[in-house]
C-alpha cells in the first residue's frame, strides 16, 4: 500500500523552492503566537474563575452580616424605646412616692403616655423650592 498523497493531476504533494522562506517563517511565528495567546488566554481564564468563586463566597456572607446587622438595629430600637419607657415610668413612680412622703398628696398624677418606637428615618435630598 501507498502510504504517499497524490494531487488531483497524479502528482505527489511537494514543497515547492519558489516559496521564500520568509512567508514559511511568518506562517511559523504566527502559529507561535496563536499557541502563545491561546495558553495565556487559558490562564487568564483560570484566574478569573478562581476569582470569581472567592468572592461568591464573600458576598454570600456578606449578605448573612447585612441580615444580622438590619436584625440587631431592629432589636437594638426595640429595647431602646422599652428603656425609655421603663425610665419615664420611674420617673412617674418616683414623682408619685416623693409627692406621697415630702408634699400634700396631689389631686391625680397621670402617668406618662409610653413612648412610640420610633421608624427608621426617611432620608430624602432637600429640595429646593
Amino acid at each position: 500500500m501507498n502510504d504517499d498523497v497524490k494531487s488531483a493531476n497524479g502528482t505527489h504533494w511537494a514543497l515547492d523552492r519558489r516559496i521564500p522562506i520568509a512567508i514559511i517563517s511568518a506562517i511559523v511565528l504566527q502559529s507561535a503566537g496563536f499557541v502563545w495567546g491561546a495558553a495565556t488566554l487559558w490562564e487568564r481564564v483560570a484566574v478569573l474563575e478562581k476569582r470569581s468563586e472567592s468572592l461568591s463566597v464573600t458576598s454570600d456572607r456578606l449578605i448573612r452580616v447585612e441580615d444580622s446587622v438590619t436584625n440587631l438595629q431592629a432589636r437594638l430600637e426595640e429595647k431602646s424605646a422599652n428603656l425609655q419607657n421603663d425610665i419615664r415610668q420611674v420617673g412617674y413612680e418616683i414623682r408619685q412616692l416623693a409627692s406621697r412622703f415630702y408634699f400634700p398628696p396631689p389631686t391625680q398624677v397621670q402617668p406618662p403616655p409610653p413612648l412610640p418606637v420610633p421608624a427608621p428615618p426617611d432620608i430624602r435630598p432637600p429640595h429646593d423650592p
